[in-house]
C-alpha cells in the first residue's frame, strides 16, 4: 500500500459491509463535527453522529458513501475502521422501501403498546422506537439528498 492510501473497513453486528480496502481519504460527521481523515492521521476514536454518511475516496478519485445509523469510528495512521450498529451503501437506500419499513414499524409499535405492562413490553417498545427514529432519519437523509 502506498503512503498516500490507508485501509478502510466498515463492520456491523450482522456482517462486514466493507472489507479492508485502500482509500485516499475518509470524510465523516462525528458527534463533535465533520472531519476528513488522511493517511498518517493522528489517532482518535469518536462516536459518529446518528444517521450520518461516511464517504471514502479511492486512490483513483472514485467516491463511495455509506449511510450509518449509529456507530463509532477509529482513525489510525494506517487505517480507518467504522463499527456501526447498522449501515448500508448509501446508493442502496430507496425512499419507498424505507417509507414502507417506517409504516410497518409504527404499526408494530401500536401493537406493542397494547401488551400488558412488563419487561417484554418495555423492551419491544424501546426497540421499535429506536427503529422508527432511524427509519425517519433515513427518510430525512433521502429527502435532503433529493433536494440538493
Amino acid at each position: 500500500m502506498s503512503d498516500k492510501t490507508f485501509t478502510f473497513t466498515l463492520v456491523t453486528p450482522e456482517r462486514r459491509l466493507v472489507e479492508p480496502i485502500p482509500v485516499g481519504s475518509v470524510n465523516a460527521f462525528g458527534k463533535e463535527g465533520a472531519f476528513t481523515a488522511l493517511p498518517g492521521h493522528t489517532p482518535f476514536l469518536t462516536p459518529l453522529k446518528d444517521g450520518t454518511v461516511v464517504k471514502t475516496t479511492a486512490p483513483g478519485g472514485d467516491e463511495t458513501s455509506y449511510y450509518v445509523d449509529a456507530g463509532i469510528i477509529e482513525v489510525l495512521p494506517d487505517r480507518v475502521s467504522v463499527l456501526a450498529e447498522a449501515a448500508v451503501n448509501a446508493a442502496e437506500l430507496d425512499r419507498e422501501r424505507e417509507a414502507r419499513k417506517l409504516q410497518e414499524q409504527q404499526r408494530l409499535l401500536e401493537e406493542a403498546r397494547k401488551l400488558p405492562p412488563g419487561p417484554k413490553k418495555l423492551l419491544e417498545v424501546g426497540e421499535l422506537e429506536v427503529q422508527i427514529m432511524r427509519a425517519s432519519q433515513r427518510l430525512k437523509h433521502l429527502d435532503r439528498k433529493k433536494n440538493v
